[in-house]
């Protein structure tokens, strides 16, 4: 999506909804960078995703096109913010001792030892 059409669509929300996208977008995206060195930032930025996360409660029932507008352009800020908050981490990077046990492939038996495969020994 071009950024013409970005700012199409958020012209199309209310004032006070894009003043609370603005926010998000400017102040979380400082935040970013302070999360490894400052736990206040992170204090910050989980706040910052629960505003994201219940945008909705800005929108009236009949306003459900605005909401996913809102959602659209909310949600690379939002993954942004969840990977520098580590909240997903995938399951290789918690238990790396686990997958080093596991490194090497299983290998098939190739039925050697039995005398052969099954099908050589049907004839």
């Amino acid at each position: 999506m071009s950024s013409e059409q970005l700012k199409q669509k958020f012209k199309q929300l209310p004032k006070f909804v894009q003043k609370k996208l603005h926010h998000i977008g400017v102040d979380g995206t400082k935040l970013v960078g302070e999360c490894d060195k400052n736990q206040e930032a992170k204090k910050k930025l989980r706040l910052i995703l629960k505003e994201i996360d219940f945008i909705h409660l800005h929108f009236n029932e009949s306003e459900g096109e605005l909401l996913k507008i809102a959602r659209e352009l909310l949600r690379p800020f939002r993954n942004k913010f969840i990977n520098a908050l580590e909240i997903f981490v995938p399951k290789q990077a918690v238990r790396p001792e686990a997958s080093s046990s596991n490194n090497s492939k299983r290998k098939r038996n190739s039925g050697d030892v039995d005398g052969g495969n099954k099908r050589t020994k049907r004839q």
